[in-house]
C-alpha cells in the first residue's frame, strides 16, 4: 500500500498543469456519482424499512406497535443491503408499494392519532435545488412629489472677457471748456517811426488816409486782458485796475484801468505838496463766486485785476445793465457778462463795475510799501425797495456790457 501512495505522489507531481486539471475534474465526477450512489441507497433502505412496518402493522405482526427502535433500523439497513443496486424501475415500484400502504393506513379507522404518526420515519433533507430563473421586471411606479428646492449656490468666477465690441459712431461735439489762463507776455517790439505833429483844439495835421470812426465806442473789459474775438472788437490797451483806497491824502471813487506802458511829462516836484495816491486793486475771497462747478473755482484770489480797453466798430450804444446777465433784445450785442463788484472798504465809496464772468488774475511781485489794499468784492441785493422775490436776499448780483 505504501509503495502505491509513493507511485501516485510521484506521478501526480510528474504530471504537467493542463494534465492535473483533466484528474481533479475526472476525480471531482466520479466522487460526486458515488455520492449519490450513496444517496440514493439510503433512500432506498428508508423507503424498505418503512415499508416493512407497515406491512406487519397491517398484517398484525406487531400488534399495533410499528415504531422503529434504533437496532430495527440498523436490521432493515442490513438486511436490504443486498438490494441497492436495485435499478430506478425497482425504486419506484417500492415508492408506489409504500404510498399504498400510507393511504390504506389512513383509512383505517382502528388506527388511532397518536399511533398514527408514531412510525413515521423523517427521511433525509434533499439536496438544494436548482436557483430559478429571474422573474419578468415589474412595471415603473408613480413619480414622486417633487422634493423643494435646494438653497442657492455660489456666485461662479467670472467669465472670460469677450471681444470688444463695433466702434460706435462719432458723438456730438462736447461743450466749450473753460477758458486757459493767460500766457506769459511777450517780448516788446522794436521802436516804430515818430508820428506827425498833431495840434490840439485848433487843427489836426495827419498825413494819410482819415481812420472811420462813426458809429463805434469803447467800454472796458473788467477782470480780462483781452476783447472779445468774436464781437468785431479791437484791443486798444490792456491794463491793471487801480483805485483809492482810505488814507489821509485823498483820492477819486470810480475805477480807472491803468496801461501797462506810462508816459511821464517831469520828474516828480521836489517839496512838500498836497497829493492824492493810486492803488492796484486785487481781488478778496472769489473762488466760490467764479466757479462754474462747485468748489473749482480759479484760484484768483488776492491776485492783481486785469482790464482791456475795447473799441468796438459799427456799434455806437453802450450799456452796462445790472441785476442781468442778458441784453434786452436781440437788437443788441453782448459784449461780456459776469458779476457786478465793488470795493469791501466801509470808508470808501466807489463805483460799480461789471467783472467778466470768466476772470483772470495777474500774480505780480509786491513789497509791503505799495501793496495795493483795495479788494474787489461780490454784491449781493437785499430785499425791501428791490421787489422781491423777483430779487433774491444775498444773492450775488450779475451784470452784462451790451453795444448796439
Amino acid at each position: 500500500m505504501r509503495r502505491i501512495l509513493q507511485w501516485l505522489v510521484g506521478r501526480g507531481l510528474s504530471l504537467s498543469f493542463w494534465q492535473f486539471i483533466q484528474v481533479v475534474i475526472v476525480v471531482s465526477y466520479f466522487s460526486a456519482q458515488y455520492a449519490l450512489h450513496i444517496q440514493l441507497s439510503t433512500r432506498l433502505t428508508d423507503a424498505l424499512a418503512r415499508l416493512e412496518k407497515l406491512e406487519e402493522y397491517i398484517n398484525g405482526k406487531d400488534n399495533g406497535r410499528a415504531q422503529m427502535k434504533p437496532y430495527d433500523i440498523k436490521q432493515s439497513y442490513a438486511h436490504s443491503r443486498g438490494k441497492r443496486h436495485t435499478d430506478r424501475e425497482g425504486m419506484n415500484n417500492l415508492r408506489k408499494r409504500l404510498e399504498s400502504l400510507e393511504s390504506r393506513l389512513t383509512a383505517s379507522s382502528n388506527l388511532s392519532t397518536p399511533d398514527r404518526g408514531a412510525f413515521c420515519v423523517q427521511g433525509p433533507q434533499g439536496s438544494t435545488g436548482m436557483p430559478g430563473k429571474n422573474g419578468i421586471t415589474g412595471r415603473d411606479g408613480k413619480d414622486g412629489t417633487p422634493g423643494r428646492d435646494g438653497r442657492d449656490g455660489t456666485d461662479g468666477r467670472d467669465g472670460i472677457p469677450g471681444i470688444n465690441g463695433i466702434p460706435g459712431g462719432q458723438g456730438l461735439p462736447g461743450r466749450d471748456g473753460v477758458t486757459g489762463q493767460k500766457g506769459h507776455r511777450g517780448k516788446q517790439g522794436p521802436k516804430g517811426p515818430p508820428g506827425d505833429p498833431v495840434v490840439c483844439h485848433k487843427e489836426s495835421i495827419i498825413k494819410g488816409p482819415k481812420e472811420k470812426t462813426s458809429g463805434s465806442t469803447v467800454y472796458i473789459r473788467w477782470g480780462r486782458s483781452e476783447c472779445p474775438a468774436d464781437r468785431g472788437t479791437v484791443l486798444v490797451y490792456e491794463g491793471r485796475v487801480a483805485g483809492w483806497r482810505s488814507t489821509p491824502q485823498g483820492g477819486g471813487s470810480n475805477y480807472l484801468c491803468m496801461p501797462l506802458s506810462p508816459l511821464y511829462s517831469k520828474p516828480p516836484t521836489p517839496g512838500h505838496q498836497s497829493t492824492a495816491s493810486l492803488f492796484g486793486v486785487e481781488y478778496g475771497h472769489v473762488e466760490d463766486l467764479f466757479a462754474k462747478i462747485p468748489g473749482k473755482g480759479p484760484q484768483i484770489s488776492y491776485l492783481a485785476v486785469p482790464c482791456a480797453v475795447c473799441r468796438v466798430e459799427h456799434r455806437g450804444a453802450l450799456m452796462m445793465i445790472p441785476a442781468r446777465n442778458v441784453c434786452p433784445s436781440r437788437l443788441w450785442t453782448r459784449e461780456y457778462h459776469g458779476y457786478l463788484m465793488t470795493d469791501t472798504s466801509n470808508s470808501t465809496r466807489p463805483e460799480y463795475i461789471c467783472v467778466d464772468a470768466d476772470a483772470t488774475g495777474v500774480n505780480v511781485l509786491q513789497s509791503k510799501r505799495h501793496a495795493g489794499k483795495a479788494l474787489l468784492t461780490s454784491v449781493r441785493g437785499q430785499c425791501g425797495v428791490l421787489p422781491c422775490p423777483n430779487y433774491r436776499q444775498d444773492w450775488e448780483l450779475t451784470c452784462a456790457v451790451c453795444t448796439m
